[in-house]
Order: C-alpha cells, then sequence, then structure tokens
C-alpha cells in the first residue's frame, strides 16, 4: 500500500506537469495566433493619377478651355496615354514648377523644360519631346543698331545693348554663359514673353532671345504687335534646344522610361532624328 504523503506529492507532482504542458500548449496557440496577425509583405505602392505642370507659353503649352493645347503638350498628352500613365495637368507659374520638382514631396512632373547640369541634380528628364529651331532676336522695328545677320559674337560684344531675360530660364549652356557674363547688359525679370515685348516698347530693354516659332506665334496674334516689332536672325546661333518632361525624384524611374518608350515614334516624326 502507497504511504499517504507519498501518494499527495506524486499527486502534486503530476498536477505541476499537467500544468505546465498546458502552457505550452497555451503558448504554441498563442505564439501561432501572433504569426497569424502578422501583415503580408507590403506590396510596391501604385503611381496614382500623375500631376504634370505648365504654364502659359504658346506656341508649346496653352489653355484653351478645359483642354491644353500646343506644340509640347499634345505630344506630351500622346505619350502618357500610350505609355498607360494616368495624369493631370495644372496650370502653375514656372517658378513655382521648380520649387515642386526640387522639393519632391509628391510625385509630379512639368512640361516642356530645358535640361541642364543644375536641375539634373534634383530631377529626372525624358528624352526629347520637341526641338526648338535655333534662337532669332526680338527687337523693336525703329532699333537699327540689330541688322539680320549680326554674328553672336557681335551681339554679345555690344556692350550698349541690353538683353531682356527671363528669371529662372536657361537659354542653353553656352548661351547661358554669355548672358552671365553680360553684367549690366543683362536686364532680369520674371514677366511673361508677352510682357516682355511691352517692356521693349518702353525702351527698358533692346532685344530678347526666343525660338522662331515662339516669336512667329507672338507677332502673329496683333498687326500693331507685328507692325512694332522685327525679326533679327544671328548667324552662328547654336541649334535650338530640346525640350522635355521634368520628373521629380519621388517619380519611379520606371514611369520615366514608359513615357520614353511611348514618345520617342512621336519624337522622331515630328522632329527627324534625336540630335
Amino acid at each position: 500500500m502507497v504511504p499517504k504523503k507519498l501518494l499527495v506529492n506524486n499527486l502534486g507532482f503530476l498536477a505541476l506537469i499537467a500544468s505546465c504542458a498546458g502552457l505550452l500548449a497555451l503558448r504554441g496557440t498563442i505564439f501561432s495566433r501572433q504569426l497569424s496577425l502578422e501583415a503580408p509583405p507590403a506590396r510596391p505602392a501604385k503611381l496614382s493619377a500623375l500631376t504634370v505642370f505648365f504654364h502659359e507659353r504658346p506656341p508649346y503649352y496653352f489653355a484653351v478651355g478645359d483642354q491644353v493645347k500646343g506644340l509640347v503638350a499634345e505630344r506630351a498628352a500622346a505619350a502618357f496615354r500610350t505609355a498607360g500613365i494616368e495624369f493631370r495637368r495644372v496650370l502653375l507659374p514656372h517658378a513655382r514648377q521648380l520649387q515642386q520638382i526640387r522639393e519632391a514631396s509628391a510625385p509630379c512632373a512639368a512640361i516642356g523644360w530645358f535640361s541642364n547640369e543644375e536641375r539634373q541634380g534634383f530631377a529626372r528628364f525624358s528624352d526629347p519631346i520637341f526641338q526648338d529651331g535655333s534662337l532669332i532676336a526680338l527687337t523693336s522695328v525703329d532699333n537699327a543698331r540689330l541688322k539680320t545677320g549680326v554674328s553672336l559674337g557681335e551681339l554679345f560684344q555690344d556692350l550698349g545693348l541690353k538683353l531682356l531675360v527671363q528669371g529662372s530660364y536657361s537659354y542653353g549652356a553656352a548661351l547661358d554663359q554669355r548672358i552671365a557674363a553680360l553684367g549690366s547688359g543683362r536686364v532680369l525679370t520674371p514677366a511673361s514673353n508677352t510682357a516682355m515685348l511691352e517692356m521693349i516698347v518702353a525702351g527698358r530693354a533692346d532685344l530678347m532671345l526666343l525660338a522662331p516659332e515662339e516669336a512667329r506665334q507672338m507677332t502673329s496674334n496683333s498687326a500693331a504687335r507685328s507692325a512694332a516689332f522685327r525679326i533679327v536672325e544671328v548667324s552662328g546661333m547654336p541649334a535650338g534646344m530640346t525640350r522635355h518632361m521634368m520628373f521629380s525624384r519621388s517619380v519611379p524611374e520606371e514611369i520615366v522610361r514608359k513615357f520614353d518608350h511611348a514618345l520617342r515614334p512621336l519624337y522622331l516624326e515630328g522632329n527627324g532624328d534625336v540630335q
């Protein structure tokens, strides 16, 4: 016969073992439940409709009612649609466009910008959308000092002339350097091209540089304006710059490449081979 004290001790030991087994089983249940509650690996976020900034700059991009028209705007829109990239266009002054692209707080892009070393430091650039013609000078009709055929060197050596320049714009690396060296011969302004024409009429500057397609657009809109200005071709002017889509760094690289793939045949059709 088993002593009563030993029987009690054995029963206590068995109860302890059963309790430990129960805790282990409960721990396994809790642990498995915790595992089942873990979130699945995150999938890459899908880019929602891309915000595309533009400003009024005929004939490249300009609003007509609720549509955006122009040589650059319509080609870019076709590329976005072909690539299957949703986008929405927002009218914004060009200086604020640069600020938005720099901050890159949300995926966005700006249409029709020239690519240069400074901008490449904070933005991604598409392949060319459009290539401008070589820049020409636009001056008042009574300015006899500027004659068609003036060389680029002569134009920038004549320190008596005042060149009207849009601030935050690039005229291409070669011209940007020449313009920066003008000192007091350079008049900076944030004004639009149309307002710049009025500044030339008012005698605040002698000339401005712009692409021929842009000059023709501005002077053809008004007979009075056409009669007040004349186009001066400059020999030795570099080839026209290419306009691009400027994407913020928050736009994935594969989105830019998809846009480029859709854009290339449109560019070749409209501009000839890429230069």
